[in-house]
């Protein structure tokens, strides 16, 4: 009997440390750029302001990102199941891939496959500073193994090459839209909304989106809440959850959306 209850303990003791160590699911939700802020010194700093799971990801990882002037960050990723996203928020940035050197203004973004790597210089007076995000999809292991990267290859996307295309609610740029070596589908433009504009009224899909605003104050409808925040704000929003955004500030409010599609 004693054998027996030492056996059930140590059972008990190995799935409750495994629930533990689990990232938490991300609920729906707004992250204010007010508590998230870090200070633009001139030293090299990291702030996670995520690490959990999701619908769609078992681990999903979010971070603001600062590089002092003459400093440099490396992004070397020797997990397979592994991909990035980056997104700069304020300075130019030099990133190295490979042979190829990419100047990167503020509003760039790059989507960077697994086991690449990538260099980001600041070779400015001032600190740079920009989001990354790092994800493992839930697939991972039941998918076939990644393509080769002659199929698919890291995207760089720098913010003076994209076109506006104005419309009657302010206008959108198109980044990406493409499958990648762990989604079916990943999708990024930036939406313009004119002063008092909604974008839609509340509606459901079904791929998880995140949405970063870039500058401007908007309104978030949340399953029947309502979310205000600002310039460097973001917004997670689950599978099937009604959300809407609505341009609550003076003048333009602008603001990077996504979605992703698991294999």
């Amino acid at each position: 009997m004693k054998k027996f209850t030492c056996r059930l303990a140590i059972l008990i003791l190995t799935l409750t440390s495994g629930i533990i160590n689990a990232d938490p699911l991300l609920v729906s939700q707004s992250f204010d750029w007010r508590s998230i802020n870090v200070d633009q010194q001139n030293r090299t700093e990291i702030k996670k302001i995520v690490k959990a799971s999701s619908d769609g990801f078992k681990t999903l990882e979010i971070s603001l990102v600062n590089i002092a002037p003459g400093d440099s960050f490396f992004l070397d990723s020797t997990d397979s199941n592994v991909e990035s996203l980056i997104i700069i928020k304020s300075g130019t940035t030099t990133q190295k891939y490979r042979e190829n050197l990419k100047e990167m203004s503020a509003g760039s973004v790059s989507l960077i496959m697994p086991k690449d790597t990538v260099t980001i210089s600041n070779n400015e007076k001032i600190t740079s500073t920009f989001y990354l995000l790092k994800w493992v999809t839930r697939q991972t292991d039941t998918i076939e193994p990644p393509p080769s990267q002659t199929e698919i290859e890291s995207v760089f996307v720098n913010w003076d090459d994209i076109e506006f295309i104005e419309n009657k609610k302010g206008g959108r740029r198109n980044i990406i839209r493409q499958p990648t070596a762990m989604l079916k589908e990943f999708e990024m433009h930036v939406t313009t909304l004119n002063e008092g504009m909604r974008s839609h009224l509340p509606h459901t899909h079904l791929d998880e989106e995140i949405i970063l605003v870039r500058f401007g104050e908007v309104e978030e409808f949340i399953d029947g809440e309502l979310h205000e925040v600002g310039a460097g704000s973001l917004i997670f929003l689950r599978s099937m959850i009604p959300h809407g955004i609505r341009n609550i500030g003076r003048g333009d409010a602008e603001y990077y959306a996504f979605k992703w599609a698991p294999k």
